[in-house]
């Protein structure tokens, strides 16, 4: 019973918006319209390239998975601490 109330409401909408008489559109496109459109594409896709360079490393981190952390030593350091020297005060 729904679908048909449905079916028989679209039908009726369809059929009032093509009853509407089109009004005649009084416009002109020149050829600078559509140097502005290509402008605006342009500007568009430059905008869309700077924040990518800006927010490239935070797109890359999302996609890219974070190497575990290892508590290894690399091989072939010993356990020496390195403090630099200190001066004789006198």
């Amino acid at each position: 019973m729904r679908s048909i109330i449905h079916s028989v409401s679209t039908r009726a909408l369809v059929v009032a918006l093509l009853a509407l008489p089109a009004a005649p559109a009084y416009a002109y496109l020149d050829p600078g319209t559509g140097s502005i459109l290509v402008q605006g594409l342009l500007a568009a896709i430059a905008g869309v390239a700077v924040a990518g360079r800006l927010y490239w490393g935070r797109i890359k981190s999302f996609f890219v998975k974070d190497k575990p952390l290892t508590t290894e030593e690399p091989a072939g350091t010993d356990d020496v601490t390195t403090e630099s020297p200190r001066r004789n005060p006198d």
